[in-house]
């Protein structure tokens, strides 16, 4: 039963107000921590890590705004190209198309304009998330890589499952340029553009991330867990990211499965309500673990707790919080590097 542009129109003001308040929540992030950004992570040497925050921090930032901002720039015109598409496929061998095909491009510029433009950014907003994803999930293997330095088989299965996600993303994102038509909406009493129907391979851009996320987060917990069942206290570094990883997964996870049964059971207006926020959050929360990290092994209150006994007997792990590291990707690296003597690589006990 088509739904009526009434109803349309409140779903579609329900994903507008949603994405001004994920631009407010992105905003005022920024602005809370641009001092800590400015102090710790600015003078920072140019590495891996550092670089992933800049993109994440600045490039996927902007590339939001643009999107939640983006959306309601245009009033589309329902316009259906669908009709005189086939009729410029076939050329201009007869006069009298030609001549009505010409005339209605060129009545009607605003509305072709318009609605090229609307069909530009449905398709961009599969680019946002494929770029997304491929930062924060970089972000979050640097910090199992931190932790399992020694252990190759769980990096490699890190590795493997990050750089297979972001092919598969990459190639969802093809699909979704060649092989997938964007039917663009008018609703009458709102501006802006939306999507008639959604390609049935976007639920990939919910249900890939999912493995890696927990993955990530198991791998992340279990060293924390380690110390636990031990009967020991973790390091602080350890505690931190253990806490981060927690929050991370615990709100992304629940607004991916948010957005699949979204896809699943909602009408098409409401498809991207939580696909903001959850935008949004991953773009914050990326951010902050590194910062938050960076700032706790800085902050002369912090307390690191870094073994004699260290796996790398080449390199010397300063224990002051105000020692400069040789790099920003061992500020996070070296969190391997304090486990208790008591404790083997692989995070079982010795």
């Amino acid at each position: 039963m088509a739904e009526s542009d009434e109803e349309m129109a409140r779903q579609a003001w329900a994903v507008a107000w949603v994405a001004a308040t994920c631009v407010t929540c992105i905003v005022y992030d920024h602005i809370i921590t641009l001092g800590e950004e400015c102090n710790h992570i600015w003078p920072a040497r140019m590495t891996l890590a550092r670089v992933l925050f800049f993109v994440n921090r600045y490039v996927i930032e902007g590339m939001l705004l643009f999107a939640f901002i983006g959306k309601d720039a245009y009033y589309v015109h329902q316009l259906q190209l669908d009709l005189i598409g086939p009729k410029i496929a076939a050329g201009f061998g007869n006069l009298s198309t030609s001549v009505g095909v010409l005339s209605f491009v060129l009545s009607h510029p605003a509305d072709i304009m318009r609605s090229c433009t609307c069909t530009f950014y449905l398709r961009w907003l599969s680019v946002n998330l494929t770029v997304q994803n491929a930062v924060v999930q970089g972000i979050l293997v640097l910090r199992v890589w931190a932790l399992y330095q020694g252990n190759k088989p769980v990096i490699g299965l890190a590795f493997f499952l990050y750089f297979s996600i972001c092919a598969t993303l990459v190639g969802l994102t093809i699909t979704d340029y060649l092989a997938e038509s964007v039917d663009v909406e008018r609703v009458v009493a709102l501006p802006g553009c939306y999507a008639d129907s959604l390609p049935s391979m976007i639920a990939g851009y919910w249900i890939t991330p999912l493995a890696i996320e927990s993955y990530l987060f198991i791998m992340v917990t279990f060293r924390a867990f380690v110390y636990w069942k031990a009967g020991e206290s973790s390091p602080a570094i350890l505690n931190l990211m253990a806490r981060d990883s927690t929050v991370y997964f615990a709100i992304i996870f629940a607004l991916l499965l948010g957005n699949l049964l979204m896809f699943l059971f909602g009408p098409p207006f409401l498809s991207s309500l939580l696909l903001n926020p959850l935008s949004a959050a991953s773009c914050i929360l990326g951010s902050r673990m590194l910062l938050n990290l960076r700032v706790a092994i800085i902050d002369p209150s912090s307390e690191l707790e870094i073994p004699r006994n260290a796996r790398h007997g080449s390199s010397e792990y300063p224990r002051h919080p105000h020692a400069r590291f040789e790099s920003d990707s061992h500020l996070v690296m070296h969190t391997a590097e304090l486990e208790r003597s008591g404790i083997s690589c692989d995070g079982a006990p010795g």
